[in-house]
């Protein structure tokens, strides 16, 4: 009997154990597949960051992201070329201006508009603010709430883009003179309404008065 319990303990401690070696197996398959798909996504995501990274190059306007200590996380080289030839050479050393502090980059005015943002997280958009000779129209705006924040900056003095920003603009004063004129429209229509039903009021009553004056 001896002999036959410790046997089948034995057969049940083999079978447990490979049991455990299967789960074990199963868990590391699991574990490889995992961490081959987070190398993939980790793949796919920089793959997209450098695109968009060539795409902000590639764009004419100025471009800058910072976090919220205002420390420069990505910039274009039309950023650099508007702060001119101190950002170039700080350019030549760290691509992208990455790390610089924004507040010994830009003007005050600029500056407070990317505090402005991250603490408030509102979007400030259209601000013109000169830079020594020229005039740049700059939009903020939050990407992460209260750690991200990026701006457009556009030199009004450039020709295609003091077109496009007079067009935009004039459009802007079009479209808020067409609501002006149609809210006055409105009040003037609704009180000719009023006016026409006092007037047949007053007309009805004054009918009705002499219709009773008659014997």
């Amino acid at each position: 009997m001896c002999i036959t319990y410790s046997l089948k303990s034995k057969h049940d401690f083999i079978k447990a154990l490979k049991q455990t070696n299967e789960k074990l197996n199963r868990t590391q398959d699991a574990l490889l597949t995992s961490e081959q798909k987070a190398r993939q996504e980790q793949q796919l995501a920089q793959e997209a960051l450098e695109r968009t990274s060539a795409m902000l190059q590639k764009l004419p306007s100025a471009i800058v992201i910072v976090d919220s200590s205002l420390k420069v996380i990505e910039s274009n080289q039309s950023f650099i070329n508007i702060l001119g030839e101190d950002a170039a050479d700080i350019n030549d050393i760290i691509p992208g201006l990455v790390g610089a502090d924004l507040k010994t980059l830009v003007p005050f005015q600029i500056y407070k508009l990317f505090t402005s943002v991250i603490s408030n997280n509102e979007n400030l958009l259209n601000r013109d603010v000169p830079l020594g000779d020229r005039l740049l129209n700059v939009s903020d705006f939050s990407i992460k709430k209260g750690e991200i924040a990026g701006a457009v900056l556009r030199d009004m003095y450039l020709p295609e883009v003091r077109k496009e920003e007079v067009i935009n603009r004039v459009t802007e004063v079009i479209d808020e003179n067409l609501n002006l004129v149609q809210q006055i429209a409105f009040l003037l229509g609704e009180g000719a309404s009023k006016t026409e039903r006092m007037l047949n009021s007053i007309i009805e009553s004054h009918k009705s008065g002499k219709s009773q004056q008659k014997p």
